[in-house]
């Protein structure tokens, strides 16, 4: 069965795409096949792979789901073993607002439709806000949400949840499942521990991720080569947690030993 997960945030800024393509590439170094479907307008997930927006056919991304094409027909494979991408195409900026109502589920429909021998896993790479994020926690049964340790953080995670909490009461859908990823972490940082402290004493209807991602520059020199961390630079600290991080997700959904 294909699980999917949603990861989402509704601020901007927080490093979703990053968390998405870096988890995605870990994910698929354990084996498990992956397909990375990138929901944000500007097309990060993609250009991260080396797949530029301006170059994406129309026919052959996002676009052509809303238009009933099955989504394994239009998957394209990357670089990279295991790891597949459905780009983002600019049509959608024009597209989205006619998403809303009754055909929101469309995605939902989409990928209950990927053959099980396909993917193991789909990872939704969302935007903020808007029809495309609704559609994902339609989508998604599982959702991770990454949080920065600045001040805001707290409101921001609430935000989301509340956003969840919308879709399941008035939707009947959403994730059955929570996972809290805290991402640019200092532990040096009197006030990224407080935060963390405050996560933890919180009754929040989610699982906090034991393992954090740190700040380190090879993220954003991995993106700007085009390539996931633990391809560019496999020893990084970087490459190791986000390592971790999706053996301990695997753990978690009863698929890793």
């Amino acid at each position: 069965m294909v699980t999917v997960w949603a990861i989402a945030t509704n601020k901007g800024g927080i490093g979703k795409t990053t968390l998405t393509v870096n988890l995605g590439a870990a994910l698929a170094d354990t084996g498990q096949r992956i397909l990375l479907i990138d929901l944000d307008k500007q097309g990060h997930t993609g250009l991260h792979l080396g797949h530029a927006r301006e170059h994406v056919l129309r026919d052959t991304s996002l676009v052509a789901v809303v238009e009933k094409r099955p989504i394994a027909e239009l998957a394209q494979s990357t670089s990279f073993p295991n790891l597949d991408l459905l780009p983002m195409h600019p049509d959608m900026v024009s597209l989205e607002p006619q998403l809303g109502n009754l055909r929101l589920y469309w995605l939902h429909r989409a990928l209950q439709q990927i053959p099980a021998e396909r993917y193991n896993i789909v990872l939704l790479d969302t935007p903020p806000t808007g029809n495309l994020l609704t559609a994902a926690l339609i989508g998604a049964s599982r959702l991770l949400v990454p949080i920065i340790p600045e001040p805001l953080a707290l409101e921001g995670l609430g935000d989301i949840l509340a956003t969840v909490q919308d879709v399941r009461e008035t939707l009947n859908a959403g994730p059955e499942r929570i996972y809290l990823i805290i991402n640019r972490w200092r532990a040096q940082t009197k006030l990224a521990r407080s935060i963390h402290e405050t996560l933890g004493e919180l009754e929040l209807p989610a699982t906090i991720m034991t393992t954090r991602i740190g700040i380190d520059i090879t993220l954003p020199e991995a993106s700007g080569a085009q390539q996931p961390v633990s391809y560019y630079r496999p020893r990084s600290r970087a490459a190791r947690e986000f390592k971790a991080l999706a053996q301990e997700l695997l753990q978690s959904e009863g698929k890793y030993e």
